[in-house]
């Protein structure tokens, strides 16, 4: 069989080189495969040798396999890299992420994971071009070139799955990705109604967690569900046309499995009118979507999940912080829950609402940086201890930028210490330089303050803390805010549950969790 595929293995490790060799050259005859004991020598045969895909060792001594991903994508931009570590971390995931790797392999490494990576990878391959906009243009080209029915270069599946990767792609969330194969694959059937269902580890439960079109999940349409768990390959829906009297079946729905790596996590379901009947056509199409889809659900869940877990351990930093400390215990989450309701009451978008529940519990970060002799002094602070204190912001700022936080986000952490009067920290900012979020986490985070317990100090009242809070409108706090702030304060609280502070819907983070174990 011809080498379609010149394979770069590098490792520093001889022995480890050797194995991972022998596994790629086992897994088919189509695979050139090109040792190499270190990075200097990977980046020679990369100059001088076209390497489709490359798996690179993460420790090594000279340049580690992110060092050279890097070099990688710098010249190289073609090239399909995949990590391969013995120290997994979530660290890694977003290093690794951000530099575009296309996967990622935990040592000992198996024989069927490595063939499930070199599947994808050779999927990545039939489309791949580093811009999304210009490989849609590329394809749209190919296919009028073709003219008269014919496809020139591309066959229909490529051209299927150039399409769906470009559509898809472009998705951040995993709850927005979900809602785009469900357009797509109502737009690829005519359908008329598509679910997409959760499969859980011991394939005993099926869980909608989206829909699109018209109609109910009926009986008929979740046995099928249940029959792609079953027996692993997709189903028709089907009837008998016009009632018992006839022996003709009609196809009206078709169910077909999504993978991560071999394993079953989901099933999308889609349904049309009785006018036309699903075919085999219709087969190809969904399960060229439920392949490409995967692979982007299995990327973008991978990522959100190691952003999670960081996200929790910095609440667990918070939290900690804060139970040291009775008089701030669960300031944070007070906090968070006065600026939501107050931006809830300004009819502010859903956006801002995610970014003072993603921050707002997150915006005192930066004091684990502070000793403890100066965050719980029982007395009140001297200068040299306020311009310590004044520093948490910015601890808070690098502390989060793992996260890869949006602008309004970081806002919050980094700015809700500023003044209208410009005499804040740690910018200075004045007036509307002040971003609109962190001026209102401000107005809750005041207030929380001087209702609470200070070592120094009882807590004050409602009454006259929001009196202090009017008195210093238009120096402190924006005048424009403040009035409404007031009010809203005032006024009876709607109570939160625990729910509404997490970042993620339940159903997301159910997801995000299964998938993280399934691709870890």
């Amino acid at each position: 069989m011809e080498k379609k595929y010149n394979v770069l293995v590098v490792d520093d490790e001889p022995e480890v080189l050797a194995i991972l060799v022998a596994l790629i050259q086992a897994t088919g005859e189509e695979y050139n495969v090109i040792p190499a004991a270190n990075a200097f020598e990977a980046l020679k045969i990369l100059h001088q040798t076209p390497i489709a895909f490359a798996f690179l060792d993460q420790n090594m001594a000279e340049l580690s396999g992110l060092e050279l991903l890097e070099h990688i994508r710098q010249r190289y931009q073609d090239v399909q890299v995949v990590i391969v570590t013995g120290q997994p971390s979530y660290s890694l995931v977003l290093s690794a992420w951000r530099h575009q790797a296309a996967d990622f392999l935990s040592k000992p490494v198996g024989l069927k994971e490595l063939q499930n990576v070199l599947v994808k990878l050779k999927i990545e391959k039939t489309v791949q071009t580093p811009n999304l906009t210009l490989r849609h243009q590329r394809c749209e080209k190919e296919l009028m070139q073709g003219g008269h029915g014919q496809i020139g270069k591309l066959t229909r599946e490529q051209r299927i799955l150039c399409e769906i990767l470009t559509s898809l792609a472009e998705v951040g969330q995993t709850d927005e990705l979900y809602t785009k194969i469900l357009q797509m694959a109502l737009d690829l059937t005519n359908g008329t109604l598509a679910y997409f269902l959760l499969v859980d580890q011991d394939h005993r439960h099926l869980e909608p967690i989206a829909s699109l079109g018209t109609g109910d999940l009926n009986p008929s349409l979740l046995k099928a569900s249940r029959q792609v768990v079953q027996h692993q390959t997709s189903v028709f829906i089907k009837r008998q046309k016009n009632g018992d009297l006839s022996q003709e079946i009609e196809r009206i729905g078709l169910a077909v499995p999504f993978r991560v790596r071999g394993e079953l996590f989901g099933v999308l379901v889609v349904s049309h009118n009785p006018e036309r009947n699903f075919d085999a056509d219709d087969v190809l199409m969904l399960n060229l979507l439920a392949e490409r889809a995967s692979l982007i659900i299995e990327n973008t869940a991978l990522y959100e999940s190691a952003v999670l877990k960081h996200y929790e351990t910095l609440r667990a930093l918070v939290n900690s912080l804060e139970a040291r400390d009775p008089y701030s215990c669960q300031h944070s989450e007070r906090v968070t829950q006065i600026a939501l309701r107050f931006a809830q009451e300004l009819s502010l978008p859903q956006e801002d609402l995610d970014a003072i529940r993603i921050a707002g519990l997150l915006h005192d970060i930066g004091k684990v940086g502070i000793r403890d002799a100066i965050l719980f002094k029982p007395g009140k602070l001297n200068q040299e201890e306020q311009s310590i204190i004044r520093t948490h912001p910015l601890v808070g700022e690098r502390i989060v930028e793992p996260l890869a936080l949006l602008t309004p986000e970081k806002d919050i952490i980094l700015h809700h210490h500023e003044r209208w009067d410009g005499q804040g920290y740690p910018s200075q900012l004045a007036g509307k330089e002040i971003p609109f979020l962190s001026r209102i986490l401000a107005l809750a985070d005041a207030y929380d303050a001087i209702t609470s317990d200070r070592p120094y100090r009882g807590h004050r009242d409602q009454k006259a803390a929001l009196t202090e809070i009017l008195a210093n409108a238009g120096s402190q706090f924006d005048p424009e805010l403040t009035r409404p702030f007031v009010k809203i304060i005032e006024t009876p609280p709607v109570s939160f549950q625990a729910s509404n502070l997490l970042p993620h819907p339940p159903a997301l983070r159910q997801n995000i969790g299964k998938l993280g174990k399934s691709v870890s």
